[in-house]
């Protein structure tokens, strides 16, 4: 069971949330706004904060601020749930908070859900009879493989996630930008992609020693390998 805490100024969006993230197994609690949330905090230490934008009393940036550097939540994952605006803003300036998940508004509760519960444990790929096997770690955001390890940008993370729980489906680039990106059906940027799995396939050599584990489908999009070549 995963703890989670809601900010919601919307009540009826809240409920929904809350309801939906209660039936998934979660621990949920529900506030209305920033300060709400801080003082419900004296008394929690949830391993999930969803922080939903709506012209609350407390910034986001604020609220993080206060958070980030206590040690007391190290391990909290915050999911910032950002206007289009603010998002745009956030990507355009390279902000990446640590620990945090910045997604774009209006988003799914259902996909959230696997997002804590992705978030609050390490994700393996590999098995026994696979030369190579990828490790992440949530905490870290890094990316392990038999020839050490490598750190991630928040959205790298993402997308080798996403990469992995797909593992071996060729992934079109409209996909991606949708749901790694958050982006709304055909607003996205593919050299977006196309960059980003460029740098996630050299970090992956980097850490593996295996060559093109991320294979593009010309005309198609992308796919994760199970079985890949090692480097000599």
């Amino acid at each position: 069971m995963v703890s989670v805490l809601i900010i919601e100024a919307n009540d009826a969006l809240g409920k929904a949330a809350s309801d939906h993230l209660a039936s998934k197994g979660h621990d949920v609690v529900l506030v209305n706004t920033a300060i709400d949330a801080l003082r419900a905090l004296r008394n929690l230490r949830p391993e999930a904060i969803v922080f939903s934008e709506n012209g609350e009393d407390l910034p986001f940036e604020e609220f993080y601020g206060w958070l980030h550097s206590d040690p007391a939540y190290e391990s909290t994952t915050f999911f910032w749930l950002a206007s289009a605006t603010t998002t745009a803003f956030a990507e355009a300036t390279k902000v990446n908070y640590e620990r945090c998940v910045l997604l774009r508004k209006p988003f799914p509760w259902p996909e959230l859900s696997r997002l804590i519960r992705e978030a609050t444990t390490k994700l393996t790929f590999g098995s026994s009879n696979q030369r190579t096997a990828i490790k992440l770690s949530r905490d870290a955001y890094e990316l392990r493989g038999e020839a050490g390890s490598v750190l991630l940008t928040p959205t790298e993370f993402r997308l080798a996630d996403y990469l992995m729980e797909q593992v071996d489906r060729i992934i079109g680039t409209e996909e991606l930008l949708q749901r790694v990106w958050g982006y709304y059906p055909r607003t996205g940027n593919p050299e977006v992609v196309r960059s980003h799995v460029r740098n996630l396939r050299l970090k992956i050599k980097r850490a593996t020693s295996s060559d093109e584990m991320i294979q593009t489908v010309p005309g198609h999009g992308y796919r994760l390998t199970l079985t890949s070549r090692t480097s000599t």
